[in-house]
C-alpha cells in the first residue's frame, strides 16, 4: 500500500510502498476515504511548530474518513466496512489523576506521551492506517454522503467539545471570537446547531 512518510521534521514527505498494518489489540485498522489538510500542515511537516514529534519515520494528518477494514482482538464495537470518522486524541486508558495522551501523529500532550507516540505514531495519510479503537467515531447512516464532505466533520470536534464543556443550554447567547477562522467557523454552525438563541460572531 502506498504512504506519505516523513523521515524526521524539515525533509522533505515522500510517497512510499509499506507493508499494510494488521490491528494489534484494542486497535482498528481503517481504509482512508478523504483526509483534510489542515492551515499548519506544512509548518509541521518543516518541522517550524514547537512540537514534540513522534518518532521517524512517520505517517503525518489527524483527522479524516474511512472504513473500517479490520479489527484487532478486544473491539467490541467496530465491524469490517463500517463508516468511521479519525479523531486524532487518544488518551492512555488509566485511572489516574492526569493520564498521558496525544494527538496521533502530531504531538504528545505533556509528560509521558512518548511511548504513547512510538505505539501509534502514524496518522491518516496513508492508504491503511491502523488507530486505538477509542479514537473511531462510527458514521453510522452517512453512507451516502461524500467522504470529502464527511472529513470537514473534525473541525467540529473543538468547539463542540468546548460548548458541551461550557454546557451551552437551548436559547442562550454564545459569543464567538475568532468566527472566521478553521475552529472559529465550526464553532458558530456547533453553537446554533446545539439550540443556541443566538450566536454573536467576531
Amino acid at each position: 500500500m502506498k504512504a506519505w512518510m516523513l523521515d524526521e521534521p524539515g525533509t522533505p514527505l515522500a510517497l512510499r510502498d509499506v507493508a499494510q498494518p494488521a490491528p494489534r489489540r484494542n486497535a482498528v485498522a481503517v481504509r482512508m476515504e478523504a483526509v483534510p489538510l489542515l492551515s499548519y500542515t506544512r509548518a509541521h511537516v518543516e518541522g517550524k511548530l514547537p512540537y514534540a514529534y513522534p518518532p521517524g519515520p512517520f505517517s503525518p494528518g489527524t483527522n479524516g474518513v474511512g472504513r473500517v477494514a479490520a479489527v484487532g482482538e478486544g473491539v467490541m464495537s467496530f465491524r469490517v466496512g463500517q463508516r468511521v470518522a479519525v479523531n486524532p486524541y487518544w488518551v492512555a486508558n488509566e485511572t489516574v489523576r492526569e493520564p498521558a495522551q496525544v494527538l496521533i501523529a502530531l504531538t504528545g500532550l505533556g509528560p509521558g506521551s512518548e511511548p504513547m507516540m512510538a505505539e501509534f505514531p502514524h496518522g491518516t495519510l496513508r492508504e491503511v492506517a491502523e488507530f486505538p479503537a477509542s479514537t473511531l467515531i462510527p458514521l453510522d447512516g452517512l453512507d451516502d454522503l461524500p467522504a470529502e464532505r464527511l472529513a470537514i466533520l473534525g473541525k467540529f470536534v473543538v468547539p463542540f467539545g468546548g460548548l458541551r464543556r461550557g454546557r451551552l443550554a437551548a436559547g442562550e447567547t454564545v459569543v464567538v471570537n475568532g468566527a472566521t477562522g478553521y475552529f472559529g467557523s465550526a464553532a458558530v454552525l456547533a453553537a446554533l446547531a446545539m439550540g443556541a438563541g443566538r450566536v454573536v460572531a467576531l
